[in-house]
């Protein structure tokens, strides 16, 4: 592999209260291969960090109060694209539950074993990539589908114009797009809000194309 395309390495912040907790899970961590370790004492700390860095996963501490736990990870699933981690001695059905719905995509239970946190962290790391790239689907999907429907009126609005066909139309709209190096959904767009203000408007709109 050419080691100028090695991927970069994975920076991981821990919040975690207690202070040799932190310094064994970051020890840990680097005993595992992650070099790259931000340790932070609180949460206000950690939303401070993940501002300030690009933090690949966060692995939050159970020994903070539940409502910290959950509403902390509320907002860095919200505000930075990183997996989440929740780490404890031990965990109930219903902690469990109410992480996974704030965002936590995995579990470290202590104590914790080099060789397992590696597998656990990376398979956190793919959900998450799995989860974003899901979500962009999401968006791009819905771009498109608005995108046709603007498309579509425009296409309505020129045909009414014109008298043309709804290939011709088309084929207008896309000129038009490629001519003034506009996206096709912003020239559509411009036909359609026209269309609100007056005929003779939208009439001009059409003619410029």
């Amino acid at each position: 592999m050419n080691p100028h395309h090695l991927p970069a390495p994975r920076r991981i912040l821990i919040v975690e209260p207690n202070a040799a907790s932190r310094i064994a899970l970051e020890l840990t961590l680097n005993e595992a291969g992650y070099r790259k370790v931000i340790s932070v004492s609180s949460c206000e700390d950690a939303i401070y960090a993940l501002h300030r860095h690009r933090i690949d996963a966060t692995i939050i501490s159970a020994d903070f109060p539940d409502v910290v736990v959950l509403e902390t990870s509320k907002k860095i699933a919200k505000r930075a694209s990183c997996a989440i981690l929740l780490i404890a001695s031990s965990l109930s059905a219903n902690q469990v539950r109410q992480a996974a719905q704030v965002g936590i995509t995995s579990f470290l239970i202590r104590p914790l074993n080099v060789a397992q946190i590696r597998p656990t962290l990376e398979i956190a790391f793919s959900n998450w990539q799995t989860t974003l790239d899901a979500e962009t689907q999401l968006v791009r999907l819905k771009q498109q589908y608005e995108t046709r429907d603007l498309v579509d009126s425009a296409k309505r609005a020129i045909m009414a114009n014109r008298g043309i066909s709804e290939t011709e139309a088309y084929r207008l709209i896309r000129s038009a797009s490629m001519n003034t190096r506009r996206p096709i959904w912003e020239v559509a767009q411009r036909i359609v809000s026209r269309l609100g203000e007056s005929p003779a408007s939208a009439d001009r709109v059409v003619s410029a194309i």
